[in-house]
């Protein structure tokens, strides 16, 4: 998931500098229901709130002798009641 993906421009610059990722934060991130098809919906914007950070146990993924897969930071548990896992940049804080 890229930048153009999560909507930043929502956030000033300010917000984004000043927002700590840290366990209990409430954040945005996007899912979607992509399963490769023709007929793949759009990215849905949604929120929860970060209940894990894997920073202090994580391997650098090169590591592994790979760069794909790689084991991403935050788990968040969706207001749906999904758990997701998502990278620093793919969190924006919630509004």
């Amino acid at each position: 998931m890229n930048d153009s993906i999560l909507d930043r421009s929502a956030h000033s610059d300010r917000q984004l500098a000043s927002f700590d990722l840290t366990v209990g934060a409430r954040v945005r991130t996007t899912t979607s229901h992509d399963d490769g098809g023709a007929h793949s919906e759009a990215p849905e914007f949604v929120s929860g709130v970060i209940v894990d950070d894997f920073g202090e146990v994580l391997t650098p993924h090169d590591h592994y002798g790979r760069d794909w897969a790689r084991t991403k930071r935050w788990s968040i548990a969706l207001d749906s009641g999904q758990l997701v896992f998502r990278h620093g940049e793919e969190l924006v804080p919630e509004l």
